[in-house]
């Protein structure tokens, strides 16, 4: 294995029984985020489309953020990529002084549609996520990816 999967293996062991709030939250929405078409998708880290070539019910796509996955709309949390383990936070990261800083907060592409952005999550959700984004950053890629995306988010105004 190599040290990027194991990177991503970590993080997917953290989150693996993470969740925002104690019940399926999809009831409130009607799973929302598990619906779409092909211009939809999840974005995936650097590395994990691995997880998800050739696997039944998943299609991984490029886009000028990265790749994404389309889902046929029902799977098993276990079987998730990081982005909908983590969803409807994300983890916006900084580095200064040779450390990186993470603030984990609302997704700035949830908040107009996710029902969760107005309700208070589970404080152990946001624990998870804030450990598994300290094993992503080990990776140059990862971390590459995520000080990219904060970038594009906080460009967007919402962070």
């Amino acid at each position: 294995m190599q040290l990027q999967e194991w990177y991503i293996a970590r993080a997917y062991n953290i989150l693996s029984d993470a969740k925002p709030i104690d019940f399926d939250c999809g009831l409130l929405c009607h799973a929302k985020c598990c619906k779409g078409n092909s211009q939809d998708g999840m974005l995936l880290f650097p590395g994990e489309e691995k997880r998800f070539e050739n696997k039944i019910g998943f299609v991984i796509n490029d886009t000028p953020l990265g790749k994404t996955l389309i889902c046929s709309g029902t799977c098993e949390r276990n079987q998730r990529p990081l982005a909908c383990r983590i969803f409807p936070l994300f983890p916006y990261v900084s580095k200064g002084a040779g450390r990186y800083k993470i603030s984990v907060l609302r997704d700035v592409r949830a908040v107009d549609y996710c029902p969760l952005c107005d309700l208070e999550l589970l404080p152990e959700f946001e624990r998870k996520i804030r450990l598994a984004t300290r094993s992503l950053l080990r990776d140059p890629e990862c971390a590459a990816f995520l000080l990219q995306l904060t970038s594009e988010f906080t460009d967007v105004g919402n962070f």
